[in-house]
């Protein structure tokens, strides 16, 4: 591929072989039955109410009754337009869990305002194609849609951030890197690389910093427990964020050297999308003989 998305990388970083299937060969996730909402579904619910938010006045109150009325109102309003009065009792259930969140999050949205901080985008989009990522001197481009950016006028400082709704709270550094200091993930390295090609709604540049601008990266984690949802910051270096950078460039020459071995030491067992694949856990048999339980193919 000559065009990678930012999500691409931990892949190509874990195991080139499972990025080859869904990349290069075509493999797509399997569809549930909609019964309730996966994982990736309840995420993108929670992405689109807050991109709906951002727009709205309340984005930038500092009263945390206005912020959460706000939120409330947008999931009501988006539940009832996608699911309807018939929606089951698994996905009204997620939705209540999904309020709860957003109930937390109205309060650190309120301080965060009143500190004099404003939403200038949100799902921003960089040019048609990618930008230009020189590697060996060859050119991969690299295409993003960054959840959310911030800039407190009175300080010049800008913050750019990722929505994560994983039940468990965890930290970017957790997220992106091994004990070891090895990376795994570079979404946010890569969105810092990514912010002066940002483009908001109407088409022009967002980003009206220069090269020295502070700029804070981190995660709004709307996680299970209430009381751990708030803005989680990366503490990098300019060193940390120069390594990541290195490591999506030995990304890059994994792809190219075309060579995507399916070596044993490899967890991918753990990617629902592999097992999906191979028939682990999906595969039901009926006969008496195994209970009708579920079995690995």
């Amino acid at each position: 591929p000559t065009d990678l998305s930012v999500t691409d990388f931990p892949t190509i970083l874990a195991d080139p072989y499972a990025f080859a299937l869904g990349r290069v060969l075509g493999r797509d996730g399997d569809e549930d039955s909609g019964r309730e909402l996966d994982a990736m579904r309840f995420g993108s619910l929670a992405h689109r109410i807050m991109e709906q938010f951002a727009a709205s006045p309340a984005a930038s109150s500092p009263h945390e009754t206005e912020v959460r009325d706000q939120l409330e109102s947008l999931l009501d309003a988006h539940v009832a337009q996608t699911y309807g009065p018939s929606t089951s009792v698994a996905v009204r259930l997620q939705v209540e869990q999904l309020r709860l969140r957003l109930r937390a999050f109205a309060t650190w949205q309120a301080g965060w305002s009143a500190n004099g901080w404003r939403t200038v985008a949100s799902e921003a989009k960089v040019d048609e194609g990618g930008v230009p990522f020189d590697v060996d001197g060859e050119l991969v481009r690299i295409r993003a849609r960054i959840d959310r950016i911030d800039f407190h006028e009175a300080t010049g400082e800008w913050a750019v951030f990722d929505y994560k709704t994983g039940e468990k709270p965890q930290t970017p550094t957790e997220k992106h890197r091994k004990r070891n200091g090895e990376w795994t993930d570079l979404q946010l390295p890569l969105y810092r690389f990514l912010l002066p090609h940002a483009r908001g709604a109407d088409g022009n540049l967002i980003f009206t910093g220069t090269t020295t601008s502070t700029v804070t990266l981190g995660y709004i984690l709307l996680c299970g427990d209430p009381e751990q949802v708030r803005m989680y910051e990366a503490d990098w270096t300019q060193d940390d964020l120069d390594s990541a950078m290195d490591a999506a460039r030995t990304a890059v020459r994994i792809l190219r050297s075309n060579i995507f071995s399916f070596e044993d030491e490899v967890d991918r067992w753990a990617s629902p999308d592999m097992k999906a694949l191979m028939g682990m856990g999906r595969l039901v048999l009926e006969d008496d003989e195994f209970g009708g339980a579920e079995v690995q193919a």
